[in-house]
């Protein structure tokens, strides 16, 4: 607005003097420009000390520091590049508290919120503009704003920047801030920079039993891995935390039993063995962290969730809060992901052709079945009238191939699962299938692994899996799922579906 009333008024009253106007005009701009490369530059610092704040809890390290003439540009071990303009502007800060946590700071006093209470740099971010040619600061996101100094519309001096000078040793940068103190971030450790924890699961979570169980990091660069090994148990922390409220403390630290630094992975070995129940059963949750702390310098993995593991007969399953646990992937199958082996009803062995010529308890012929029959219509009466329903364990395709107690949910237990889990169709590593969630949070994935029809694998938008419970007749009870609905049904026992296993 000043620029136009500016323009307007020498347009009018002053054609006569051109080279004036003209010079006036230039001089005008140039002010504007440079205020409004000096709001952006103070917002532009104020977001670049917010990012060394954040560096202190180890997330993210330092990696290098160029001066220039107008400043420092500093790059962090995640890649992001933050530049830090010399100039003038109000002179916000940060400062350490008692309590350990960085507050903002304005002219050496503390910059306080509407409520009278100090703002965390870790929070939002106070905002600066400049109007009417002074600096106003706003700390409530633009809402609200509070004049303070005019503003220069010249390059500031010394003292106006947010840091005073930049250093380092072999071992840390120096940020000397215009307060005084002094923010030390460490380069390294052992030349790392960085540990990122490596999943157990595609959901990102880890793998923790209530035992001796181990946890790989990529370290960046890699070939600091061997020396971060090397190093005494005491600097590394692996701390959990629960989700819930539990019968023991809300966290505690998982010991370290061994370390190896291996083709760029550090691999901890760590003693659960005080994990606490709740978790155990799947009452409640937790997350887990790795800080690694040398000579002041701190690494932190940040948070991840841990996966309960607790296998039975060598496979894993999930308490979803039902009648029974289901196992995490299907027979046959290595990965919840993996499609796995494909089954008639009743019979234990995969094969390559699915029809009634080649089931199990037929003579060829669907009415002329020799086990499982309820009521026989069309049949001779020389054939058995047996009446089971449910698979005894010898024809049980999960019983027989994963052992102990394992065996083939019921018609029931589908239907339990159906009506007391969300259903979400999802991709997992590639495959497409539904992720089955339980009220206690804990969830299974299905594929949809299609069917065997005679020869032809075929419907791999589909998910089918056996129950353990024949209908009647030739029909044994199946699930049936796609990105739209889900079904429980019965179909021809000939044909050959996907079996997901239950333990008691």
């Amino acid at each position: 607005f000043l620029a136009a009333a500016v323009l307007t008024a020498f347009a009018v009253t002053a054609c006569y003097n051109d080279s004036a106007i003209k010079t006036d005009i230039a001089d005008l701009q140039s002010r504007v420009k440079t205020l409004e490369d000096q709001m952006l530059a103070a917002n532009n610092n104020i977001s670049a000390l917010q990012d060394l704040v954040k560096a202190l809890n180890g997330k993210v390290l330092v990696e290098s520091v160029e001066e220039t003439q107008d400043g420092w540009v500093i790059k962090f071990s995640n890649g992001k590049t933050v530049t830090v303009s010399k100039g003038s502007g109000p002179k916000i800060s940060a400062k350490k508290d008692a309590d350990g946590i960085y507050y903002w700071t304005l002219d050496g006093g503390w910059l306080l919120g509407e409520g009278g209470e100090k703002l965390a740099v870790t929070g939002a971010a106070p905002k600066l503009k400049i109007e009417n040619d002074y600096w106003y600061i706003s700390t409530d996101g633009g809402a609200t704003w509070t004049q303070l100094s005019k503003a220069k519309g010249d390059q500031g001096g010394p003292g106006d920047s947010i840091f005073q000078w930049v250093n380092q040793n072999e071992s840390y940068w120096f940020f000397a801030l215009n307060n005084g103190d002094i923010i030390q971030i460490g380069k390294g450790i052992h030349g790392a920079k960085a540990v990122n924890v490596i999943p157990s699961y595609s959901d990102g979570s880890v793998r923790a039993l209530k035992s001796k169980f181990t946890m790989s990091f990529d370290v960046l660069p890699a070939e600091s891995a061997e020396g971060l090994a090397s190093e005494n148990n005491d600097i590394f922390n692996v701390k959990v935390v629960y989700t819930a409220v539990t019968k023991a403390s809300n966290s505690l630290s998982l010991p370290i039993l061994s370390k190896e630094g291996k083709e760029g992975v550090l691999l901890l070995t760590v003693d659960g063995s005080k994990l606490d129940e709740s978790f155990v059963k799947g009452t409640s949750g937790a997350s887990a962290c790795l800080q690694i702390v040398w000579n002041d310098n701190i690494m932190s993995s940040g948070y991840f969730p841990l996966h309960y593991y607790d296998p039975y007969n060598g496979h894993e399953y999930v308490d979803l809060g039902l009648s029974v646990k289901w196992a995490t992937c299907n027979v046959g199958a290595t990965k919840p992901e993996e499609y796995g082996d494909y089954f008639a009803w009743g019979e234990t062995v995969p094969k390559s052709d699915y029809n009634w010529s080649t089931y199990k308890w037929a003579n060829g012929d669907p009415n002329k079945l020799t086990k499982y029959c309820t009521y026989s219509p069309h049949w001779d009466s020389s054939e058995p009238i047996d009446n089971k329903t449910v698979l005894d364990p010898e024809d049980d395709a999960a019983t027989v191939n994963w052992g102990g107690s394992w065996r083939m949910p019921t018609f029931d237990e589908w239907i339990e699962l159906q009506f007391n889990c969300t259903w979400t169709w999802t991709t997992q590593n590639g495959v497409k299938g539904r992720l089955v969630t339980g009220s206690n949070g804990n969830s299974i994935f299905l594929p949809a692994a299609g069917i065997w029809l005679g020869n032809n694998h075929t419907m791999e938008s589909y998910g089918y899996y056996w129950s353990a419970n024949t209908t009647g007749g030739y029909y044994g009870g199946f699930v049936k799922f796609n990105s739209a609905e889900i079904n429980t049904s019965n179909t021809n026992r000939s044909q050959g579906q996907s079996v997901r296993p239950v333990c008691e």
